[in-house]
């Protein structure tokens, strides 16, 4: 009974793309899979997370090809 969104992705080497959190009493969770990504100026590589709040909206860019799952749920 959460509002939560569990997603899985793949981005290709130089992507980028903006995800906007779902709600405002939401955060992102971010895992890596594979590859290296810049999460909002972090960069993260295989088996790193990271949690975000705070904000609406949340940038990747791909520095390798990369896989990744998100968690949009609540943090408050």
């Amino acid at each position: 009974q959460q509002d939560a969104w569990i997603l899985r992705g793949s981005m290709n080497k130089e992507f980028n793309i903006n995800y906007s959190i779902r709600r405002k009493e939401n955060g992102l969770y971010v895992f890596v899979i594979n590859g290296e990504v810049i999460v909002s100026g972090t960069e993260l590589k295989k088996r790193d997370g990271l949690a975000i709040n705070d904000t609406h909206e949340v940038n990747f860019r791909a520095v390798s090809d990369c896989d990744l799952i998100l968690l949009d749920i609540p943090m408050n």
